[in-house]
C-alpha cells in the first residue's frame, strides 16, 4: 500500500511542481513524435551484491520490457577490504547474458560513486545518459513522461529532485571536470557537481517531476567497512570531511548553489580527470 501511495504523490507532483505551465503541459502530452525515437540515450545503473535479487533484477527486467534494444551499462561495485563475491559474479553474468545490449563493468574492489558514474559516462556510446541507482522501481507509464522531458530545453536534469535518477549530457559534465573522484566513498558527489554546474553555467540545474518511479532509498544493506557519517548507515565520513576541505564559507565572495545552502567558495578545485575524452568524441568518426 505504501508503494502505491508514493506513486500517487509523484503523479500529483507532475501537475503541481514549480515547473512552468508549459513544461508541465509538455510532460502530459503522450509522445508520438518521431523525434523521441531518434533521441538516443544510454541507461547506466550502479549496483553491488546486496542489491542483486531484491532490486537490480526487477529493475533491469522492467527496463528491457519497455525497450529491449536500449543500451544499458551496469557498473558493478566490489567490496572494501574483502574479495569480490564470486557467486555473485557468476549469477549476475548469467542474468545479464539473457538480454541484448547490456554491458557490465566490474570493479574488483570498492570504488566511489563518482568513479562509477564517470566510468558509465566515458563508456556510453551516447552523449546522453540516464543514471539510475539500483534501489528504484519503474512502472511502464514512467517512460511516456520521461520521453517528453528529454525533448525539453534542459540538457541535464534530476527527476523528482533526486540524484538517484538523473539525466545527464556528458558533454556538460566533461566541460566542468567530471565528478570529483577524490570523493572516495559515498555521498556529497551530487551536491559538489550541482554547485559546480550552476556556478559555471549560471542556471539552476534542471528538474522534472515525473510519476511512476519509486525511490526506495535503501540505507540498511550497505555493509561496506568504511567509516560512516553520524546517523548514517550508508554515507562516508571521508567524503563529508573532504567536502569541508574543498569548500569554505565566504559570505562576501561565495555563492550558494544547489544542495549547498551557504555561500561558499571552492578552494581546492578538481582538474579535468579525463582530458582526452572530448578529443575522442570530436574525432572518432575520422578513425
Amino acid at each position: 500500500m505504501k508503494k502505491y501511495i508514493k506513486y500517487i504523490i509523484n503523479y500529483v507532483l507532475a501537475y503541481t511542481s514549480t515547473q512552468t505551465k508549459d513544461s508541465r503541459k509538455n510532460l502530459l502530452n503522450y509522445t508520438t513524435n518521431e523525434t523521441v525515437k531518434n533521441k538516443t540515450y544510454t541507461i547506466g545503473i550502479t549496483t553491488f551484491d546486496n542489491r542483486f535479487e531484491k532490486y537490480f533484477t526487477p529493475l533491469l527486467k522492467s527496463i528491457k520490457k519497455y525497450n529491449r534494444e536500449i543500451e544499458v551499462i551496469v557498473a558493478i561495485n566490489g567490496n572494501l577490504n574483502k574479495g569480490f563475491n564470486q557467486k555473485y559474479r557468476r549469477e549476475i553474468l548469467q542474468f545479464l547474458s539473457d538480454y541484448e545490449n547490456v554491458y557490465p563493468i566490474f570493479f574488483t574492489e570498492f570504488r566511489s560513486l563518482s568513479k562509477m558514474w564517470n566510468t558509465i559516462l566515458v563508456h556510453s556510446s551516447c552523449d546522453n545518459i540516464l543514471l539510475l541507482n539500483d534501489d528504484i522501481t519503474i512502472q511502464k507509464n514512467f517512460w511516456t513522461y520521461f520521453n517528453d522531458a528529454i525533448l525539453g530545453p534542459e540538457k541535464s536534469f534530476t527527476i523528482n529532485k533526486s540524484w538517484s535518477h538523473v539525466y545527464l549530457d556528458r558533454r556538460e559534465i566533461a566541460h566542468i571536470g567530471w565528478f570529483d573522484e577524490r570523493l572516495l566513498g559515498l555521498g556529497e558527489e551530487d551536491g559538489d557537481m550541482q554547485w559546480r554546474y550552476e556556478k559555471n553555467y549560471k542556471v539552476k540545474f534542471g528538474n522534472f517531476y515525473i510519476p511512476f518511479i519509486l525511490n526506495h532509498v535503501e540505507m540498511n544493506d550497505c555493509d561496506q567497512e568504511f567509516q560512516k557519517t553520524e546517523n548514517s548507515k550508508k554515507y562516508s565520513s571521508f567524503n563529508l570531511n573532504f567536502i569541508r576541505q574543498k569548500y569554505t564559507v565566504d559570505e562576501i565572495n561565495g555563492e550558494a548553489h544547489g544542495l549547498f545552502k551557504n555561500k561558499i567558495i571552492c578552494k581546492n578545485e578538481n582538474i579535468n580527470q579525463y582530458p582526452y575524452e572530448e578529443f575522442y568524441w570530436e574525432n572518432r568518426n575520422k578513425i
